[in-house]
């Protein structure tokens, strides 16, 4: 007889199946732990060795017939299984869901059920977990003690105790395809509990009204074009991509990456779209590169678009262009990628031309010019400085503060970027003149 009939059938029939007893606990006012067993040998099980678990039949009948030593059955995940965990510890408070652990369970609407101290719950979902997850999130906005989210090497007890609604939402008895949301609640959860870093996930999320939605990566902002791609010209880029030979390591895998990259912006493509099509045609590779190097890869070739201006190329008679195109003579300074791109999007938040066609406006600080192109603000800073000694770039009523009146941001400059190379001798500001290279280099 089943027990469980609660559990779904899917993962019945993998033989990921162990026992596990309370043992002991680590430390003093600490919970008892809870220790794996082979359903076999009643030996200690190990999550990294297949030949220590068995069937669901098997863990079962052998919890049955131990129960004097036998607390219950558990589920391994199996490292590249293609499976992820997401456990809630102390998210019951009498009885009572908290509102957070809620909007989480309602998010991911696959299998959940109650964990063994009822207090908690347990979440199965179709996904693969980021190798920059961490195993734990502690964060006292998380409607629960802590998160841990498993992938591969842990095992979950198994109640059969399943959720069938939360808050008056149906929640799906079935292990379901969740990859898009465990991406975006990853996000949330690591913004959440380091604010100071940025999530290095490929995808990373927001939260909207309490539900987690995927979002573009933070890249790289692109300077031009719609904020959604039309869906023939993603499909476009994806088929054309397909032709693409895969990258090998060792036999140039890394420029043809970097071209592949630079496809996407070549067909007009947005952060997020460019991220999703090149994140296809890694799994190709040999080896797939990992997310930090595509989302490095993705920097470089929005760069090197922008530079030889051949953004949305592939797409004819749709070629965006800057709402501000620098002048030519800025473009002929043999300037850095990063600070043409740093440029362009000062000129495009520009407001108005003066007689002698130069742009003015944009007050915008460094560390919002560094969320916008994917660099600290030090190095915006930099890349700056380089501008200014330049003559690309001159700063107005610097010191005094100022209000973009597109995002109501606050800096403290005000930019102005010649329109011609002897208006920045006319400038008393353009202190390096001597630098510019003569009109016509």
């Amino acid at each position: 007889m089943d027990h469980r009939p609660c559990v779904p059938s899917f993962l019945k029939e993998l033989p990921q199946w162990i026992c596990w007893a309370y043992g002991p606990p680590e430390k003093s006012g600490a919970k008892p732990r809870k220790l794996p067993l082979n359903p076999h040998t009643g030996e200690m099980a190990r999550t990294n060795d297949p030949t220590t678990w068995g069937s669901y039949w098997e863990a079962s009948q052998a919890a049955n017939n131990n129960r004097d030593r036998v607390s219950g059955i558990g589920f391994v995940f199996r490292a590249g299984g293609g499976l992820v965990g997401i456990d809630l510890d102390d998210c019951i408070i009498n009885g009572q869901f908290t509102h957070r652990a809620t909007q989480i369970v309602q998010r991911f609407a696959s299998y959940t059920e109650i964990s063994p101290s009822r207090q908690g719950c347990k979440i199965w979902i179709r996904a693969t977990l980021p190798a920059w997850a961490k195993r734990r999130y502690e964060h006292s906005d998380l409607g629960c003690s802590h998160i841990e989210v498993y992938g591969g090497g842990q095992y979950f007890t198994v109640t059969g105790d399943g959720v069938d609604t939360m808050g008056g939402l149906p929640v799906s008895r079935r292990v379901e395809d969740k990859q898009d949301v465990l991406d975006a609640f990853l996000a949330w959860v690591h913004r959440l509990t380091q604010p100071s870093a940025a999530a290095p996930a490929t995808m990373v999320g927001y939260e909207e009204g309490g539900q987690f939605r995927p979002a573009p990566p933070q890249i790289i902002s692109a300077p031009t074009g719609p904020l959604a791609t039309p869906p023939d010209i993603i499909e476009r880029c994806r088929k054309y991509l397909s032709r693409v030979r895969p990258a090998v390591a060792g036999q140039g895998g890394h420029d043809r990456c970097l071209s592949a990259a630079c496809t996407c912006y070549k067909f007009g493509l947005n952060d997020g779209e460019a991220i999703s099509v090149l994140t296809e045609w890694n799994r190709r590779n040999s080896p797939p590169f990992d997310d930090r190097e595509l989302l490095h890869k993705l920097k470089d070739a929005k760069a090197k678009v922008v530079e030889e201006g051949t953004w949305g190329i592939k797409v004819k008679g749709s070629t965006p262009t800057p709402r501000h195109p620098l002048p030519d003579w800025i473009r002929s300074l043999g300037l850095k990628p990063h600070s043409l791109l740093i440029l362009q999007v000062i000129a495009d938040r520009c407001n108005r031309h003066d007689e002698s066609g130069s742009l003015i406006g944009c007050t915008i600080g460094a560390e919002k010019l560094g969320k916008i192109v994917g660099l600290s603000e030090r190095t915006v800073q930099r890349h700056i400085a380089d501008l200014e000694e330049a003559g690309a770039l001159i700063i107005l009523n610097k010191g005094h503060g100022g209000i973009d009146f597109h995002t109501g941001d606050i800096t403290s400059n005000r930019y102005k970027i010649p329109g011609r190379v002897d208006d920045v001798a006319s400038s008393a500001t353009a202190s390096m003149v001597h630098c510019l290279p003569p009109p016509g280099w």
